[in-house]
Formats: C-alpha cells, sequence, structure tokens
C-alpha cells in the first residue's frame, strides 16, 4: 500500500456455506428440543385444544345421560315401593 491510497474496504456478506451451517444448526438444534421435550412440557396446538374441549364435552354427555338413568331408576323404586305399601 502506497501512502494516500486507501485500504480496500471488505464487504461482509453471507455466503451459501454460512447459510448452510445456519441450516443446519438451527434444524439440529430444534431436533434435540423436540427429542428431549417431555409432551407434557410442549406448547399445546389449537388440535390439542380442541381435542380437549371434545373430552369434555363427550364427559358432560356421559354424565347428563347417568344423571337422567339415575333419576328413572330412583322414580322407578320409589314408585315400586309406593305401590306395595
Amino acid at each position: 500500500m502506497f501512502k494516500g491510497e486507501k485500504p480496500e474496504e471488505k464487504k461482509e456478506g453471507m455466503t451459501w456455506g454460512g447459510f448452510g451451517n445456519a441450516a443446519a444448526g438451527t434444524f439440529a438444534a430444534k431436533a434435540a428440543i423436540d427429542l428431549f421435550t417431555p409432551e407434557n412440557g410442549k406448547p399445546a396446538t389449537k388440535g390439542n385444544i380442541t381435542n380437549r374441549h371434545l373430552n369434555y364435552l363427550d364427559y358432560l354427555l356421559i354424565f347428563s345421560t347417568l344423571k337422567v338413568l339415575i333419576g328413572i331408576v330412583l322414580t322407578h323404586f320409589k314408585r315400586r315401593k309406593t305401590v306395595r305399601s
């Protein structure tokens, strides 16, 4: 370099090799997190919430059906008891 000459400015940029390394590193990190995170520690998805809601609705349907059936059985025995008396 001569006196008064400006040094060349280096351009910083992303190379394809750097891009590939970043992608591989991100993939490896995500895979490790998915592999070592227990199922109950993962965030819920819309599908999980919908499935849980449907399970709750099934529970309510079964519970209300049992409540009606118990009511029918108790009514039957009450009538039967009053008829014998």
